[in-house]
């Protein structure tokens, strides 16, 4: 997988260069032209794929820190510097890459989500189903490099992410959730809780 050169690195910088891109979006640029830049390939990088922080275990070495950039984004859509028209865009624009779908699995990412304190938006938990059982592959292949916070690395599905919350929320059992995924992977486990039209293309 290829992630933009400017999440990797100690925490602070990350935090540093997502705000610049921020001011760049504040200014009216697309986020597809704030993101566009050079791309580090994961598998010549060493280091976590960092989805939950900051963390004082993992802050201060140089790995991929996800969690930055759109909860940067959403903290200025709360607070009207970004209009919902922005915030909806570069959900979708995220959600059309690999590396943009994994940003928005962190814990920190599940307001992108909520509808209010009681429910999700479920369209938009449903195209980032989708996405995520799209690059389900990808992310495995990974392997046990996840981390929310933690110094070591883990797998993604043993992770508390936002893909169990929107999960959790379309009523897929805490029992099911905390055990391994069945044979078919996640998109098994969606199709057998009737998440997803099992017409629509995955």
């Amino acid at each position: 997988m290829k992630i933009p050169a400017f999440l990797n690195g100690k925490s602070q910088k990350v935090k540093s260069e997502s705000n610049k891109i921020m001011t760049k979006l504040k200014r009216g640029m697309d986020f597809t032209e704030v993101v566009a830049g050079p791309m580090i390939n994961t598998r010549k990088k060493t280091g976590l794929i960092v989805l939950h922080g900051p963390s004082p275990l993992v802050g201060g070495q140089e790995h991929f820190n996800l969690y930055w950039i759109h909860r940067i984004i959403h903290e200025k859509v709360n607070r009207s510097v970004l209009t919902e028209k922005d915030e909806k865009d570069i959900f979708y624009t995220s959600i059309k890459t690999d590396w943009g779908t994994l940003c928005l699995t962190g814990w920190n990412n599940q307001m992108w989500f909520a509808k209010d304190s009681h429910s999700i938006k479920e369209e938009w938990g449903r195209l980032f189903l989708k996405s995520v059982i799209k690059y389900w592959e990808c992310f495995l292949a990974e392997g046990s490099r996840y981390s929310n916070g933690s110094n070591t690395g883990g797998d993604l599905w043993r992770l508390s992410t936002t893909i169990k919350y929107v999960l959790a929320n379309f009523g897929v059992p805490t029992d099911v959730l905390n055990n391994s995924l069945p044979q078919g992977g996640l998109a098994q486990l969606v199709k057998v809780h009737k998440i997803l039209d099992v017409h629509q293309h995955i």
